[in-house]
This record gives C-alpha cells, sequence and structure tokens, in this order.
C-alpha cells in the first residue's frame, strides 16, 4: 500500500511542478514584436514576422560567459542599403573580430532596414543571433526565422555605422538584456 500512495504522491508533484513551469514560462515570454538588444523599447520590425527580445536577468554577470565566441559563429553579411561595399568592409571587420564569414552580398530578401542592423536567425541559432546582434554599434533587431542551422544574417540597415570592438560587445552582452525569451 505505501507503494502505491508513494507513486500517487510522486506523480502528483511532478504534475504540479509541471503546471507551475508551465505558468510562469507564459508569465516570462515577451509580448510580440522586435526589441532592439541593449535597449528597453520595441523596435519596429522591417518584415511584420514575430521577432525575439532579449529579457532582464538577475544573473546577467554569470550568464555572459555562457555565449558562444565569435569564432564558433557562422555569419551571412548582406547590404540592405545603396551603400556600395558596406557588406564587403562589414564583413572584414566581423571576420577581424573572429566570426566566420559565409556569405557578402545585398540582402536576398530585398528587405528596407531602416536601423542599424537586423539579425535573421533559426531557432537553433538563438545564442549566436544575440553575439552578432552585441557587435552591432547601435543596436540591432533580432528577427527568428525558420532555418535550422545556427548560422545567422547579419543585415546592414541605413542607420549602420560600425562593427562594435570586443570590448563594447562584452559590455552589451553582459548587461541586464542577457537571457533571450523567444
Amino acid at each position: 500500500m505505501r507503494g502505491v500512495v508513494a507513486i500517487v504522491v510522486a506523480v502528483g508533484v511532478a504534475l504540479g511542478l509541471g503546471l507551475l513551469g508551465g505558468y510562469l514560462w507564459t508569465k516570462a515570454r515577451p509580448p510580440a514584436g522586435a526589441t532592439a538588444l541593449g535597449s528597453t523599447s520595441p523596435a519596429p520590425s522591417t518584415t511584420g514576422s514575430p521577432s525575439c527580445r532579449p529579457s532582464a536577468s538577475p544573473h546577467a554577470s554569470t550568464v555572459a560567459a555562457a555565449w558562444p565566441a565569435p569564432a564558433t559563429i557562422s555569419v551571412n553579411v548582406y547590404n540592405a542599403t545603396t551603400r556600395v561595399g558596406l557588406a564587403r568592409d562589414t564583413a572584414a571587420a566581423m571576420t577581424a573580430r573572429g566570426f566566420h564569414v559565409l556569405a557578402v552580398a545585398n540582402d536576398p530578401l530585398g528587405e528596407t532596414v531602416a536601423s542599424p542592423a537586423v539579425v535573421r536567425y533559426g531557432p537553433a541559432g538563438l545564442a549566436q543571433a544575440h553575439v552578432v546582434a552585441a557587435y552591432v554599434a547601435g543596436g540591432a533587431t533580432l528577427q527568428p526565422d525558420t532555418r535550422t542551422s545556427t548560422s545567422v544574417d547579419l543585415v546592414l540597415g541605413q542607420a549602420w555605422t560600425a562593427v562594435a570592438s570586443p570590448a563594447q560587445a562584452a559590455a552589451t552582452l553582459a548587461g541586464p538584456h542577457t537571457q533571450p525569451t523567444c
């Protein structure tokens, strides 16, 4: 009889924890809409698709060390402006920062990007997208897509100025917006 009671109690506890976890998960999720990394206000979306917003974490300093290193990140650099050579010059700067650049071209989606940049990524590349976005001086909007790889696209916009220094990127990643919630 004790074995049956123990099983019933264990199942009840497991169900309760599952329900609590589900409740907390839905409360922790941000509202729809993009947010620029390092910003607390939503950034406008360029396509109307759902976007990811980093959320504040009380453990920001301990989480910053968990970000992938630039040398482990594959990035496509796309120009969404009329500025000739912008993707090429930015790709060289990203390579100098240690990133593995795959493609350098005009934006294959032909989007208009008014902000400094948009970082497109699939579910497997969320952490990589945050690292790439941290290297955008002026901030970047994160934009999820359906790719299955961890590669990301850095789409340069009209307000693009420069690739941030490693120190600036580290400060952004260590800041209050280090826990992605998508």
